[in-house]
This record gives structure tokens, sequence and C-alpha cells, in this order.
């Protein structure tokens, strides 16, 4: 629906993340997305440099702001996606 193709959702660093890539300091690049509290799941951290630029911009003090574009998949037994669209604020990364 359009409702949900404008929804706002909070980006959250998780540098404590056992899984994936990790940042040059040794922190995961994991970067959460968050919708009213829920977590949706990851920024995609392998094959795309998106949650290690998004994380390193998180940890040089920086904000991101991120919406809902598209809602992809679905179907029996298959999942939901999310296509975003992501702002960076602030920091000089």
């Amino acid at each position: 629906s359009s409702d949900v193709c404008s929804s706002d959702l909070e980006l959250l660093w998780d540098k404590d993340n056992p899984h994936g890539p990790r940042r040059a300091d040794g922190t995961a690049a994991a970067v959460k997305v968050i919708s009213e509290g829920h977590h949706l799941g990851f920024l995609p951290a392998t094959g795309s440099p998106t949650a290690e630029i998004v994380s390193d911009h998180l940890a040089a003090g920086g904000t991101a702001s991120c919406r809902v574009t598209e809602v992809t998949g679905g179907g029996p037994g298959k999942n939901h996606g999310l296509n975003i669209e992501i702002e960076l604020h602030g920091s000089d990364l």
C-alpha cells in the first residue's frame, strides 16, 4: 500500500553483532533496519558496500534517515523484502 512506501525507518548500528563483515576497527558493519520498534532486518553486508558505508557514517557521529520505496517478494513460502532510500546527515564522511 502507499502508506507502507512512505514509512520512515530507523537505522541502528549493531557494532557488537557477531556475524558478517568487520569494519577496519574490528566492530561489525551490521546495520539494523527498525520500524516502529520492530526489527525488520539488516542492510546488505555482503556483495554491497551499503552496510559498511552507513556503519562508518554512524560511528563517526553522523545520522541517517531512510524510507521504504518498494515492498518486494512475498507469496506462498516466500519472504518479503524492502527497497529503501537512505540519506546520510552530519559527519564529514
